[in-house]
């Protein structure tokens, strides 16, 4: 009598253990990492910008002003003045549940389960992080990405090779 009552207490445990690590991001494509950095930020702001626990955090001073949601799972970060607008932006990968924000296609149901990777650009100004740009999910993903004259050279996990630059209002693939 004893076996079957733990049996499914076992079994229910891995379920509900499986459920929280797929909730909070554990259960991803084997080929994503998640970097730790540190990268003191001069001009025009002395800055700390640090990535560590899948946690941004961009802070001055001490004080942290911009921290990223804790549903956001960020991979790695990037900074450049990627606009060419005289500013610096942060650019970093997310994952998190739902193809689009708040905003969807009418036309589309919402897929708010799945985990996605999205491109998310932030410029630095005197308060802080502003949000800039923020894409929805990523196709092709950015397994490795680099960027070189305000180009985002991205490989996406099949090893293909591809180049991003700003364009207007998002970022537009180049080649």
């Amino acid at each position: 009598m004893k076996r079957p009552l733990i049996t499914a207490a076992v079994i229910l445990c891995a379920v509900g253990v499986t459920f929280l690590a797929w909730k909070h991001g554990y259960i991803l494509p084997g080929w994503v990492q998640f970097r730790t950095a540190e990268q003191e930020l001069h001009e025009p702001y002395d800055a700390l910008l640090v990535l560590k626990h899948r946690t941004l955090c961009y802070m001055r001073d001490g004080s942290v002003l911009y921290q990223t949601p804790a549903d956001w799972y960020v991979s790695d970060v990037l900074t450049d003045d990627f606009d060419q607008d005289g500013k610096r932006e942060v650019l970093f990968l997310v994952w998190r549940q739902g193809v689009y924000g708040a905003s969807h296609p009418f036309w589309e149901e919402p897929d708010t389960d799945s985990f996605y990777q999205h491109l998310y650009i932030f410029e630095e100004t005197e308060e802080g992080l502003k949000r800039q740009w923020m894409s929805s999910a990523l196709l092709p993903m950015f397994r490795f990405w680099r960027i070189e004259d305000h180009r985002l050279h991205v490989t996406d996990p099949e090893g293909d090779e591809s180049v991003w630059i700003w364009r207007g209002y998002g970022v537009e693939r180049t080649d």
